[in-house]
């Protein structure tokens, strides 16, 4: 029997700390996935404090035929939708302050640092200039590691379908490295 199984069905029968593990099992996942989608870490905290409210209020919908964590980032995808949505218009992201977030400790050549961050940063830039579906897509399948089951799941798509749309949005994302002189 699977572990997340046993600790949903403990939920629903009072155990709190039975939630608490599944929280921290989940936890840096799905706030790292919120905030490649968001690029802001005030925003994601806001997201997985959600997410998790609702996934507590609606553990007893979940259906065990599934696995947990797809389950979790259906959740998940779909708080940030309701975010992403509200925020639209008002999104301000702090491209410095994800910059200053790279890691700068691997190589001791100051410039070379600056440089690499820039870089990361148009990449980062790029990136979140895709269409939202193009975005999630990719960040699934490439940054969260996700099957295309997995994600068909999460989206309620076909694999097939997962699949070619993974396959337009790196050509989408490849032509606006190419036209950002990045490639």
């Amino acid at each position: 029997m699977d572990n997340d199984y046993i600790l949903v069905s403990n939920v629903l029968n009072g155990d709190t700390d039975s939630f608490s593990l599944l929280v921290s099992k989940y936890r840096d996942g799905i706030y790292n996935f919120i905030y490649k989608m968001t690029f802001s870490r005030e925003d994601a905290e806001d997201i997985l404090q959600e997410v998790f409210i609702r996934v507590y209020n609606n553990l007893y919908k979940y259906d065990n035929r599934w696995h947990f964590s797809t389950w979790l980032y259906r959740i998940a995808l779909n708080v940030f939708k309701t975010h992403y949505s509200k925020k639209k218009k008002q999104r301000n992201i702090d491209y410095q302050e994800v910059l200053s977030s790279l890691p700068d400790n691997l190589i001791n050549d100051p410039e070379l640092v600056y440089e690499m961050k820039e870089h990361n940063l148009e990449i980062l830039k790029i990136l979140d200039s895709l269409k939202f579906e193009d975005k999630t897509i990719l960040v699934l399948k490439h940054i969260q590691g996700f099957s295309y089951r997995e994600i068909a799941e999460m989206l309620k798509l076909s694999p097939e379908n997962v699949r070619i749309k993974v396959m337009r949005a790196k050509k989408i994302l490849y032509k606006k490295f190419i036209e950002h002189g990045e490639v």
